[in-house]
């Protein structure tokens, strides 16, 4: 129980750094997954392990879930499809990013690195670069996004954007 406690945790701190994903989402999945392994029937499961009622849905409120809620996080994570890069306008650290995305569901006002070019003011034009954090975004393969890399705010030639 312990294990499956502390897999959770370290999860939560880390994987909600890389997944766009709410924290009441988080939390819903948990509740389903620590409370679904008490719809088995106690006779077959429970009791074949040697384990009273209150013992078999301690362990699967406080082992089971959180390990399984841990493991399908990181399955999103590590097998995730095709990332889209994004310029961020200004210079948002990571953690503004993700609470403005958790408070409104909404990216930061973005350029999409590849139609940038064209999308380029005069006075960066002028400048010759662009500077922002560069952010990869890639969908997640249970559909949550996530965030393949983010690199700080610094300084993109405006012809390096065009390719």
């Amino acid at each position: 129980m312990a294990f499956g406690l502390l897999t959770f945790i370290a999860t939560f701190w880390t994987g909600q750094l890389v997944t766009l994903i709410t924290f009441s989402a988080m939390f819903r999945w948990l509740a389903l997954f620590s409370f679904a392994g008490n719809l088995l029937p106690y006779m077959r499961s429970g009791l074949a392990l040697g384990m009273e009622r209150f013992e078999w849905f301690m362990f699967n409120l406080l082992a089971v879930g959180p390990f399984l809620f841990s493991t399908l996080l990181w399955v999103n994570f590590l097998f995730h499809g095709e990332p889209v890069t994004y310029v961020m306008r200004g210079d948002p650290s990571r953690q503004e990013f993700l609470a403005h995305w958790r408070a409104t569901g909404e990216l930061l006002p973005n350029r999409d690195l590849a139609t940038m070019a064209g999308q380029l003011t005069s006075e960066e034009r002028l400048k010759g670069y662009v500077m922002g954090p560069v952010l990869r975004l890639a969908p997640g393969a249970l559909g949550y996004a996530v965030i393949d890399a983010w690199e700080p705010a610094q300084l993109l030639r405006t012809n390096e954007l065009t390719r």
